[in-house]
């Protein structure tokens, strides 16, 4: 019964320091002069917060509380969906054209997180991360990863969590497939 206790004491402890840096990463990234967010994904497990400005067409990313880069729209040049890894799905600046032709086979980033695999792998396959890699112009530091779901163990398809990361996920990649229209 002790290990019970001490179980949930943990799981508790690490829950409320994720809603403590959420929180601070939302004051944060809203007490940045001239950025008005009306989207704002606080990060997990170690990937970049970030935050969308439609009225100033500008994105931010934090890395920490302290540190933020902003982008304009323009600047954002690609966004990738990665699965355990590997791409799903990538589009780039410029490639609407393919992207509209390829649209009625493609039925989305879950789509194909969930399609990627045969039926018969499909029950066996662990989900271990899922990802949202942006692109920008940014010289010194092009990738920007934001991670909706990581376990070193993984999780099936039909998993709560990653049915929840799956679907955030995919709001963040259609917020990312506007800007670069």
């Amino acid at each position: 019964m002790t290990t019970i206790i001490a179980i949930f004491i943990v799981f508790s402890a690490i829950a409320i320091m994720q809603i403590a840096k959420a929180n601070s990463v939302e004051k944060a990234m809203r007490e940045i002069n001239g950025f008005n967010p009306s989207h704002i994904f606080s990060g997990t497990h170690g990937g970049a917060a970030v935050a969308i400005d439609p009225s100033g067409k500008k994105v931010c990313f934090m890395e920490s509380s302290k540190s933020h880069k902003l982008f304009n729209y323009n600047d954002i040049v690609s966004v990738e969906v990665e699965k355990n890894g590997l791409s799903v799905t990538k589009v780039n600046r410029g490639s609407q054209v393919g992207r509209v032709a390829l649209g009625g086979l493609l039925l989305g980033p879950v789509g194909l997180l969930m399609g990627g695999v045969t039926a018969s792998r499909r029950s066996e396959e662990k989900i271990k991360s899922i990802s949202l890699k942006v692109y920008t112009t940014n010289m010194s530091s092009p990738v920007k990863t934001i991670h909706f779901y990581k376990s070193h163990s993984g999780a099936d398809l039909n998993n709560f969590t990653v049915k929840q990361a799956m679907s955030l996920l995919d709001s963040w990649h259609g917020r990312f497939l506007a800007i670069i229209d």
